[in-house]
């Protein structure tokens, strides 16, 4: 993955580097890439009707972007699951 070594050449040690795709490019071939490098995995695009997604992500997956969907209300509902 070309873009992760890319991406590495910015790791300074006083930042933060982190890789953010679409969520279905994040197989786990990716998670090992970024995971040799050091540098944080975030998907995105995860919206309402699809929070059934974040149950099966990768669990290196640090963080997810989305749309519409407000992140509070789905920790909420899933927790109440």
């Amino acid at each position: 993955w070309n873009h992760i070594d890319t991406v590495d050449k910015f790791i300074t040690g006083e930042n933060q580097v982190f890789i953010d795709m679409y969520y279905t490019q994040a197989t786990q071939a990716t998670v090992d890439a970024c995971k040799s490098k050091g540098v944080s995995l975030e998907v995105w695009c995860i919206d309402r009707g699809q929070e059934d997604i974040l149950l099966n992500l990768h669990p290196y997956v640090t963080g997810v972007s989305s749309n519409d969907m407000i992140a509070e209300d789905v920790l909420r509902e899933n927790a109440l699951k």
